[in-house]
């Protein structure tokens, strides 16, 4: 399927964490009739440092910033090197849906797969996972469905 209309895309760059430049992201989310709000990275968006004990403290400021926005977001976080989210157990209790990504590409190849597994859901059951073959040409990107990795 080929996409034929380009929806408008709002790109603000921030330097600074997500609850420090709140105010002017909520006037552009209201000048602009903006649904749908994505974060990547959220330890960046977050102001995330390396004191253990802030962990929890930086998790709830950034959850509150974004939640004052009022409008569906999608907050794009890493794994640490146990596999589990960054940081404070609230990157996962207040989430209300994660999915985790796991890719698989050999090198040189123009086809990646992607694996997508339902982690947690609050008003729902956990979606068996998802599997999608992105095949990559000069000129555009393709997906397929595919058995997960």
């Amino acid at each position: 399927m080929l996409v034929e209309h380009t929806p408008d895309i709002y790109y603000r760059f921030c330097s600074l964490p997500l609850a420090d430049e709140i105010d002017e992201i909520q006037t552009i989310v209201a000048e602009h009739d903006i649904d749908v709000i994505v974060v990547d990275s959220m330890g960046a968006a977050s102001g995330s440092g390396s004191e253990e004990s802030a962990w929890h403290a930086v998790a709830l400021r950034y959850f509150r910033a974004l939640r004052s926005l009022r409008k569906t977001s999608l907050s794009i976080h890493h794994i640490n090197k146990e596999g589990t989210l960054f940081g404070s157990v609230y990157n996962f209790n207040y989430a209300r849906n994660l999915w985790e990504a796991k890719k698989a590409q050999a090198e040189g190849e123009n086809t990646m797969a992607i694996g997508l597994f339902h982690r947690k859901a609050n008003s729902s059951a956990l979606m068996k996972p998802l599997g999608i073959a992105a095949n990559f040409t000069r000129s555009m990107i393709s997906f397929q469905p595919v058995k997960p990795i």
